[in-house]
């Protein structure tokens, strides 16, 4: 690609990250558990990306993510998701998580500022991204369990 169509597109991508930034509402803020096998229970701060301009604008451009934090894209409906790491600086896990709250695949050490897509495996409702390297430190696999607080954005989360 030459450096006009580079720059061309680096400026698109900026505009539309502004106008993002300006026309979209903020994070919803709430929290959700993790139930692995051994039915230990992890709890995580997360924000919402519950419309198509959060959901574009995910953890873009931040180049941090605090300990036990992350963000919950949400579809409404399940789908086959697709993801990528453009803009993003940090590297994460990428849980895919079906409407009942079981996680029905999970992409570790994502690659950041990339721009292959990364799909769920089947339909999901949801997508939590969390730091790089949570769900090998406590022990998160397919088909173990998200739980969202009753007081998260949407009343139709999988709740205890």
């Amino acid at each position: 690609m030459n450096f006009a169509v580079k720059l061309a597109s680096k400026a698109l991508t900026l505009v539309i990250i502004i106008f993002f930034s300006i026309n979209a509402k903020a994070f919803e803020k709430g929290t959700v558990q993790l139930i692995n096998s051994k039915y230990e229970t992890y709890s995580f701060f997360i924000e919402i990306a519950d419309t198509p301009a959060l959901r574009s604008k995910g953890l873009m451009f931040r180049d941090t993510l605090r300990a036990n934090h992350g963000m919950l894209f949400d579809f409404k409906t399940p789908t086959i998701a697709r993801m990528w790491m453009k803009n993003t600086i940090i590297s994460l896990d990428m849980l895919f998580i079906s409407q009942d709250g079981r996680i029905g695949s999970i992409i570790s050490n994502t690659v950041p500022f990339s721009e292959e897509v990364l799909s769920s495996k089947k339909p999901v409702r949801w997508v939590l991204e969390l730091n790089n390297g949570i769900t090998e430190q406590y022990n998160i696999n397919v088909g173990d369990q998200m739980i969202a607080d009753k007081n998260a954005s949407t009343n139709d989360y999988p709740t205890q």
